[in-house]
């Protein structure tokens, strides 16, 4: 967790603030505190693997079968196979859920549950390797538990409400083994430097290795 912690604190820093594109967030919290299926409506209305002016002018040809790959694995609502493995790098654990096509393993979901706010890596295969990763940051607008009783012991003005909740995003395309674009919704469009990409391959990839290596725990 504290990996992610300073991933989005980089961003924070490196991008703008408050650029007009984060996302709002509607989703049910049920009796127990769980989270539900959570819908998201995003205010562009766009894809979270669009393409932006870099994509554009010269890594079109590259991206695009990234693109097309993660697209076609989102449209599988039939899976050979799904394994799921509880994990404990948050404050309230998590779980990592493995996807399997004809004994291919095309896709991970892992999700990173907090009391402010729950984090959700989505990594892609293709040809066997790291292709495409899908990173979203929730932030909650109060704790999970902030109740009627929190806000009046609290002097606050507000409960927790899964709507007020917002959404950023990160999307992070490889090309045999090597990140060659990484676009967020802090970045104001612009490229991140090759020392940031750098960190930010690495980081991606030991997480991605560290979850090959669960599954067979």
């Amino acid at each position: 967790m504290k990996k992610l912690i300073t991933l989005f604190m980089a961003v924070l820093l490196l991008g703008c603030h408050h650029n007009g594109k984060k996302h709002t967030v509607k989703n049910e919290i049920d009796k127990q505190g769980l989270e539900s299926e959570i819908t998201i409506k995003s205010k562009q209305g766009q894809d979270t693997a669009q393409t932006d002016t870099v994509y554009d002018e010269y890594l079109g040809a590259k991206l695009a079968p990234i693109h097309k790959n993660y697209k076609k694995i989102d449209t599988i609502t039939a899976w050979s196979a799904t394994v799921t493995k509880a994990i404990k790098q948050s404050t309230e654990g998590g779980t990592a859920t493995y996807y399997y096509l004809n004994k291919i393993l095309l896709k991970i979901v892992v999700t990173h549950f907090g009391e402010m706010g729950k984090i959700i890596q989505e990594f892609y295969t293709l040809d066997g390797a790291l292709s495409f990763v899908l990173e979203k940051r929730y932030e909650y607008n109060r704790p999970l538990s902030w109740d009627d009783s929190s806000k009046q012991e609290n002097n606050d003005n507000a409960v927790f409400d899964a709507e007020k909740s917002t959404l950023i995003e990160d999307r992070s395309f490889f090309e045999k083994g090597t990140l060659i674009r990484q676009i967020s919704d802090l970045s104001c469009g612009a490229p991140f430097a090759q020392y940031y990409l750098d960190g930010e391959q690495k980081r991606l990839k030991d997480d991605f290795n560290q979850l090959l290596k669960r599954i067979n725990k």
